[in-house]
């Protein structure tokens, strides 16, 4: 049976946060002291951690990449 499942990450620059939201509900969160923009000496991994120990068993659609913080009823999908 094929599972669909909405993951937002966000950055809270306020609380120097990454939250992580799996179908709307916060699941983790961890701290970040970055100001949350990737540089060229940065990069976004989605779907395997460079350590190879974390592959997606499965497939990314529909990426969306915003530059605003989302309401509450955007994250909920």
């Amino acid at each position: 049976a094929t599972r669909v499942h909405s993951l937002t990450f966000s950055y809270d620059g306020a609380n120097s946060n990454l939250n992580y939201y799996l179908n709307g509900t916060l699941f983790a969160n961890t701290s970040y002291a970055g100001d949350g923009r990737l540089t060229n000496y940065s990069s976004a991994i989605l779907g395997n951690a460079s350590t190879n120990d974390k592959a997606l068993n499965g497939y990314l659609g529909e990426v969306i990449v915003f530059n605003r913080k989302l309401t509450d009823e955007e994250r909920q999908g």
